[in-house]
């Protein structure tokens, strides 16, 4: 009887290609990347008071200096004769490690820890009683202290000329970040043990992965070349938010300039929370990255829950109040957890009738829809 041979481990090809990617410069021109977007975001949030370059799932301060190196950087690299310049790979490993350092600053990790740490002192009063229930129990590796008015100085600023006290943070900082540094290894490999069921089995695909994997990509004939540049479609949906945007950029600085409303409500029937209606650019582009039937879901659902909430408004239904990191709905989230819970056990489940049992050719990975 004959066998059928086993598919070929792909795996195997891309630690072969790995090595070949960490090479020196990708390293310093990603730990360089890693700066910009670790500086440039806390200084446009907090001094500027300006555009969010952490936030969202790609950043704009990660997707703006990679478009740099791809479109400026590389070509000057292959036109002063440094060989093909920077390969695909070691593009790849540029944008993972700024990606992933976008997550520290601002909401992803010292926007919340640092003020955190540094509030049991600050915020100590004589009616709260924290300097007896809280102080003596907070180590000093764990939490700053305010014996030098450092806690002060962070939040109502520095006197003139006083030099930073390091001394105070240095320690509770490096605490925390390897707290942190092994959390994030702990992500790491959470990923690694789902990736087999994710992509060998589910086949689920990443639309946000495409943006960066087509700007790794390169021409035949060895010079460098994006093959959306060369497409006036391209160029006709970047011109059109690029001008809407910039037009209501003018209004910012100019409040009596007249801007365009993107956004309006409506409002179904007494009792249902108005329907939020406006063009959002982003999730436009996200849209085209997706599935039809999972574009179809995501509204199809967001209606089904609109009514559900408004029946539960008019019956008088409440599981009471939600907090700020809960849904629009608080009987919404907890049927959304449940939802998720039952996924999860559902996709452990190995055999014919799994997620990776009967697969069309579309649903390979890799195939765009």
């Amino acid at each position: 009887m004959a066998h059928d041979s086993p598919a070929p481990d792909t795996s195997l090809d891309t630690r072969s290609a790995l090595p070949a990617s960490l090479t020196v410069r990708s390293l310093l021109l990603g730990a360089a990347l890693v700066v910009v977007v670790n500086v440039g975001a806390p200084y446009a949030k907090y001094i500027l008071h300006s555009s969010l370059l952490a936030n969202d799932y790609l950043p704009f301060g990660v997707m703006f200096p990679f478009l740099l190196v791809v479109m400026v950087l590389n070509p000057c690299l292959k036109w002063m004769g440094k060989g093909e310049g920077l390969r695909p790979g070691e593009l790849g490993v540029i944008f993972t490690m700024s990606l992933d350092g976008s997550t520290l600053p601002t909401f992803g990790v010292s926007g919340y820890l640092i003020s955190t740490i540094a509030a049991p002192y600050y915020y100590a009063t004589v009616e709260n009683g924290w300097s007896d229930a809280f102080h003596p129990h907070l180590p000093t590796w764990l939490v700053p202290s305010n014996d030098t008015a450092a806690m002060d100085w962070f939040f109502e600023g520095m006197p003139q000329g006083a030099a930073i006290p390091w001394s105070v943070w240095a320690m509770p900082l490096f605490w925390w970040l390897s707290f942190i540094a092994a959390l994030l290894w702990v992500c790491f490999c959470i990923v690694a043990i789902f990736r087999r069921q994710w992509m060998d089995r589910e086949r689920i695909v990443f639309p946000l992965a495409e943006v960066p994997l087509e700007l790794l990509e390169t021409s035949g004939d060895g010079r460098f070349s994006l093959k959306f540049v060369r497409s006036r479609l391209f160029w006709a949906g970047f011109a059109i938010p690029f001008v809407l945007v910039m037009w209501n950029v003018i209004g910012f600085f100019y409040p009596s300039f007249p801007s365009i409303s993107f956004r309006d409500s409506v409002s179904v029937f007494r009792g249902a929370l108005p329907l939020l209606l406006f063009v959002y650019f982003p999730l436009i582009g996200f849209a085209y990255l997706i599935r039809l039937d999972v574009s179809f879901s995501i509204w199809f659902f967001h209606l089904l829950a609109a009514a559900q909430v408004g029946l539960y408004n008019r019956v008088g239904f409440s599981i009471g109040p939600g907090d700020i990191y809960c849904s629009w709905s608080p009987p919404m989230a907890w049927q959304g957890f449940g939802a998720l819970v039952a996924l999860v056990g559902w996709g452990g489940v190995d055999g014919p009738g799994a997620p990776g049992g009967c697969l069309s050719e579309g649903d390979r990975p890799g195939a765009r829809h």
